[in-house]
């Protein structure tokens, strides 16, 4: 079986994380990955699925039998070239990946799509992340994302007066490396995080099997950049309800909405153990990933 990843312009253009889970999605199931951004390659009936992340393609100019995967980046809340009228012979062979099910309900508010929109999470590498036991010498791990600088400031000074030992990392100021490191030394991580469609940071966290403490947003107007809430535009007449942690169970830790309620929650984070790792193995592990998609199309061996 083969997959081709397909970008018109350059594969460069795909978020590496994406690229990255998707050659150990197809490794774990024996399928082998091709990149193109040749339209014309596609055109070949030697493949059974194309995976267009970035860009539309007129599914009738493919092979019928091809299975088209869109998304998920093609615009923040519509589907560019497949939003509007209904169009039969694209259920069953066409979806569009949302990630998740908040991103679902979100772009529900402004635009039907003509294709099935579904959810096939990118998988985390757990074999490379996934620590080896050593003493912790780190209270936490503060994960720092797209909030409002004064609620990030107000965030910063509740854990300080709680006398936890801690470290902060910033969102696209780190190496990987670096975050390991710290995720290796600390008992749990703080994130203090925006909406995300899947999370990469955050489960790579738990896949090392540290809890976490998300001061989780209610909607997409809880994101900042600097001191720009880029969405503002569009209150009061949509919604946009997210979440930061799209991907949880109870087992990975504990959320809460208001800044009133950290100082406790630290303190219950400091008394309990929360194993969050087996979560990842049984929802984000590349081959449980990778079948999600093969079972939709009926392609399971």
């Amino acid at each position: 079986m083969k997959l081709i990843l397909f970008e018109p312009t350059n594969i460069k253009n795909i978020h590496v994380k994406i690229i990255m889970a998707l050659q150990l999605m197809c490794k774990a199931r024996s399928i082998q990955l091709e990149f193109s951004t040749q339209v014309e390659r596609l055109q070949l009936n030697d493949y059974e699925i194309v995976y267009a992340v970035n860009s539309f393609i007129e599914p009738t100019t493919l092979p019928s039998t091809v299975k088209i995967v869109f998304g998920p980046q093609m615009g923040t809340f519509s589907f560019p070239g497949i939003t509007g009228a209904f169009r039969e012979e694209l259920v069953g062979r066409c979806v569009y990946n949302a990630l998740s099910e908040w991103v679902i309900k979100m772009r529900e508010e402004f635009a039907p799509s003509s294709i099935p929109v579904v959810c096939f999470p990118f998988a985390i590498d757990t074999k490379k992340f996934e620590l080896k036991e050593k003493p912790k010498d780190l209270d936490c791990l503060v994960y720092i994302k797209h909030r409002e600088p004064s609620f990030i400031d107000k965030a910063l000074k509740i854990i300080q007066d709680s006398e936890v030992s801690y470290e902060t990392i910033t969102y696209a100021n780190y190496y990987e490396s670096d975050y390991m490191s710290l995720l290796e030394r600390s008992r749990f991580m703080i994130c203090l995080d925006a909406n995300e469609t899947q999370g990469f940071a955050l489960e790579e966290a738990m896949a090392c099997d540290v809890p976490l403490l998300v001061c989780d947003v209610k909607s997409m107007y809880e994101e900042y950049y600097d001191t720009v809430q880029p969405h503002g535009h569009l209150a009061p007449t949509k919604n946009l309800f997210a979440t930061s942690v799209p991907y949880w169970s109870d087992d990975c830790g504990i959320r809460i909405y208001s800044l009133d309620d950290l100082s406790k929650t630290i303190e219950t984070m400091k008394k309990n153990e929360f194993h969050p790792r087996p979560y990842i193995l049984e929802t984000l592990s590349p081959g449980v990933c990778m079948d999600r998609i093969l079972n939709y199309f009926g392609l399971m061996a």
